[in-house]
């Protein structure tokens, strides 16, 4: 039996997403160089918003951390803001002519080399990538 691909599924229907808007992919040249500023620039924003939804971002601020039901509907929010981030994310990687596939195969390779640094405590600090 074959296993589902959820992240290919996400590339697919994005991919499709933006062919319906005109796209076409991969992208050479300026037009690509114009896609991926504008569409990173459009990630950066939404996972701005989604920080702005997350309860305690602020460190001058004092939160009700007890208030389960703004709790329940700040993480609602900020669910929704990061899946914003993730189709221009994806968009880019489409722009790039970069698979779901790749990006796993990239994602893997790069946790092994930040598994290597946590190891490196000489050169590299424990909290970070």
């Amino acid at each position: 039996m074959e296993q589902y691909d959820m992240l290919a599924d996400l590339f697919a229907r994005q991919k499709a997403a933006q062919e319906a808007r005109g796209y076409q992919f991969p992208m050479e040249g300026q037009n690509a160089a114009d896609y991926i500023k504008s569409h990173t620039l459009h990630c950066v924003d939404e996972l701005m918003e989604m920080l702005h939804e997350v309860k305690g971002y602020k460190e001058w601020k004092v939160y009700d951390f007890d208030d389960t039901i703004d709790n329940k509907v700040q993480r609602t929010k900020a669910k929704e803001e990061l899946v914003d981030a993730v189709h221009f994310l994806i968009n880019v990687a489409l722009a790039l002519n970069i698979s779901a596939a790749d990006l796993y195969l990239a994602y893997k390779n790069k946790e092994q080399i930040n598994y290597n640094r946590l190891k490196d405590t000489r050169n590299y600090k424990k909290d970070t990538e």
